[in-house]
């Protein structure tokens, strides 16, 4: 890969036919010398330090270029929230009336048609950021307000601190998924090492049960109880990951979504509280502690995974993602920690069908990294109709042709994996513009048919989107972790 190449600049034209958003942030990017005007996003968090995009307008502002502006910030916004959250965002210019302008375009795309901005719809990032800061987002152009985060947002910032080295511990994991739930005991043996012992794996929803995990979390953890037997007197912990937003330590049920598809908005307000009296009920005298299975994903990887640790037994600046019904991705920051921040990384886009009227404007990350990614892309391509097959059956098909098939069907399959690659090149870049990556790890998978036969090629079109681009990555490196995705939910 050649990194670190100084980044190029689009005319207005070709913005508007680029598909990728990455190109978008290179356009829109202030530099040096720029004629148009300046457009600031300031992001408040609340207690947390406040977050500020910067973007250089095209000085001739007509129809078309408004247009595109309003949809690029629009699209800053959507990832700024899905990422870091925020209650307030202030957009600001020199001139009030752009900025007003601005902004009433930006909250039709993202707000008032938020079902037509992209293929998994804003709507849920916004209630769950009613959720946690009690209140819905506000979007306003307040230049007070900017100077307010402005100087909050220049105060020194500490330094973070390592995590220590585990000690030995002997805990109870427990994964509750969107299909499936896995548990088992976890000896950490204090060197670096584990092991792993009475495990078990179930439907994670009963046939007659509805999907609302508040009213199913008390049967399942008796259940998982029972499984386990009697556990050891040093046992300490009960560690549960849930494929589902947790925040600030809290899972937040959100009503008509995942796990909590089925449930009444009282029923999905109580999800929290479910689960902790549940694990009290049934692991009485153990600690609790609660996270995303991304997040849980994230520390396994970087703990005991293969790449070289550069912290005190833990690999930093750590990207890593799993296919699954949606993208499972990690970031680990310098200290080993995952950032206390939103974390809901599937709602991120990174490409443009703003040129076409029969889908939304933008398609985010889980439209193409995960389970169903090999047969949207091969969709794209025009390989689903060629070879006559399902969305669903795209990853074993494709990975028989590649390791089994003609050199022609080989030729088919390689595209399929490169278009692979560049998209978790687009995601690695949307991340290292807030917080840097050093590495990206792809975990491996039986049920998606990624190993390291198909990972050469997936690999070739990671390097050569960040090439072709000149994406501003510094050594940066790219593995696959095989066979790792069962343990590190």
């Amino acid at each position: 890969m050649r990194q670190g190449a100084e980044r190029s600049r689009l005319d207005q034209t070709a913005i508007a036919v680029s598909t990728y958003l990455a190109r978008w942030h290179q356009a829109f990017a202030v530099t040096p010398g720029g004629a148009g005007p300046v457009v600031e996003l300031w992001f408040d968090r609340g207690e947390e330090r406040p977050l500020c995009e910067r973007v250089r307008l095209p000085r001739r502002l007509d129809a078309g270029a408004l247009r595109v502006a309003s949809l690029y910030l629009a699209a800053l916004i959507n990832n700024k929230l899905c990422v870091w959250g925020a209650r307030r965002v202030s957009l600001v210019a020199d001139e009030a009336s752009l900025a007003k302008e601005l902004l009433q375009r930006v909250s039709s795309a993202l707000l008032y048609r938020g079902e037509l901005f992209s293929d998994l719809t804003p709507l849920f990032i916004l209630a769950l950021i009613e959720q946690c800061h009690g209140a819905p987002l506000v979007l306003d152009t307040d230049p007070k307000q900017a100077a307010r985060l402005a100087a909050l947002a220049a105060a020194p910032q500490a330094p973070v601190a390592p995590l220590p080295p585990l000690g030995r511990h002997t805990v109870v994991a427990v994964n509750i998924g969107q299909h499936k739930t896995g548990w088992g005991l976890v000896v950490l043996d204090g060197a670096g090492g584990y092991d792993l012992s009475r495990t078990g794996r179930r439907e994670t929803w009963p046939c007659a049960a509805s999907r609302c995990l508040p009213e199913l979390a008390d049967a399942l953890l008796a259940e998982i109880a029972q499984a386990l037997g009697p556990l050891p007197s040093e046992t300490a912990a009960l560690c549960l990951s849930l494929a589902n937003p947790v925040v600030g330590g809290q899972a937040r049920g959100v009503p008509t979504v995942g796990m909590c598809a089925s449930c009444t908005p009282e029923a999905a307000a109580d999800l929290d509280q479910a689960l902790r009296r549940a694990a009290a009920r049934h692991f009485p005298g153990l600690a609790f502690f609660l996270v995303n299975d991304a997040a849980a994903q994230g520390l396994f990887t970087s703990r005991f995974g293969e790449a070289e640790p550069d912290g005190p037994g833990f690999a930093s600046r750590l990207l890593s993602v799993r296919f699954g019904a949606c993208p499972s991705v990690s970031y680990i920051d310098a200290g080993g920690r995952n950032c206390d921040r939103l974390n809901e990384y599937p709602w991120l886009v990174t490409t443009v069908h703003a040129n076409r009227h029969d889908e939304a404007l933008f398609a985010t990350i889980s439209r193409y990294l995960s389970f169903y990614g090999f047969g949207s892309i091969a969709e794209e391509l025009g390989l689903l109709d060629t070879y006559g097959i399902e969305q669903n059956a795209a990853a074993a098909f494709f990975y028989e042709l590649y390791t089994e098939g003609s050199e022609a069907q080989w030729r088919d399959a390689v595209k399929i994996y490169r278009v692979l690659g560049a998209h978790l090149a687009m995601l690695a870049y949307e991340i290292q513009r807030d917080t840097p990556v050093s590495r990206v790890t792809l975990l491996g998978s039986r049920a998606n048919h990624l190993d390291a036969q198909v990972f050469g090629p997936i690999w070739d079109g990671f390097a050569g989107f960040i090439d072709r681009y000149s994406l501003p990555f510094a050594d940066l490196a790219f593995d696959l972790a095989e066979d790792v995705s069962d343990k590190a939910g």
